[in-house]
């Protein structure tokens, strides 16, 4: 997992964040606010998810320190 992170990384900057569809960009993430009248078409679930270069420095260095884990 490390090793697939950090190649990710090598092809990002600091303040870029990459999204569930493993593009990456430097626009900030806008709040997503939902309320009783939100409707499916009014989420852009691409942009929902994502990880900034700064969180994922800090996974790839957590996957390399522990001793494995499993997803079950």
């Amino acid at each position: 997992m490390a090793v697939a992170v950090e190649n990710q990384l090598s092809t990002m900057k600091p303040g870029e964040r990459m999204r569930v569809d493993l593009t990456v960009t430097a626009i900030p993430k806008v709040s997503q606010v939902f309320g009783p009248d939100t409707q499916p078409d009014d989420i852009d679930a691409i942009n929902l998810y994502s990880a900034t270069y700064e969180w994922l420095v800090t996974f790839k260095n957590f996957c390399k320190r522990c001793d494995g884990f499993m997803v079950s």
